[in-house]
């Protein structure tokens, strides 16, 4: 795929259901930084299914990417991909200090976290707490159980966060 070493990073990969390679592409230089996730065809080439490809400068703010069309919704570093039980892709967005979820029809929507949160969250609303990790870009990769049930380590705190169906 495109790329400038030194500059752009491949973060993650999943694979789905029906054998479809999903990449999560970071570019990040001093002035800015973006991030898409791509689907990778039988011949090679890259259809990208998240980010709109436009710089985060300044910082991310809040998510305003909530029921967008993923394609459309600002991604600053996916940092993990993972397909869930019911074959959706979720992805570490590590700026936001999001979990976020491709819905089957093509919008985007959080499964945990929110950029303005300063509480942990535990025990409450999984899109009320805050994910901001003690280092680096945070959470870190997810991984599903059989039930559903969502795991990430959040980086620099030594936790492996946990997110229910309840």
């Amino acid at each position: 795929g495109p790329g400038q070493q030194g500059v752009d990073y491949y973060n993650a990969v999943a694979v789905d259901g029906q054998g479809n390679l999903y990449v999560a592409w970071t570019h990040a230089q001093v002035t800015s930084i973006y991030a898409t996730v791509s689907r990778v065809n039988p011949d090679g080439s890259l259809t990208q299914v998240a980010g709109s490809g436009q710089p985060c400068t300044g910082g991310p703010g809040q998510f305003t990417g909530d029921g967008a069309p993923a394609t459309q919704v600002r991604l600053c570093a996916a940092v993990g991909l993972e397909v869930d039980h019911n074959g959706l892709l979720n992805l570490s967005e590590g700026v936001y200090a999001m979990v976020l979820r491709l819905a089957a029809g093509g919008t985007i929507q959080p499964v945990a976290g929110n950029p303005a949160a300063s509480n942990i969250g535990d025990g409450g609303p999984a899109v009320e707490a805050s994910l901001v990790g003690g280092q680096g870009w945070s959470p870190g990769a997810v991984a599903f159980d059989q039930a559903g049930n969502l795991y990430f380590p959040e980086p620099g705190l030594n936790v492996i966060r946990e997110v229910t169906g309840t």
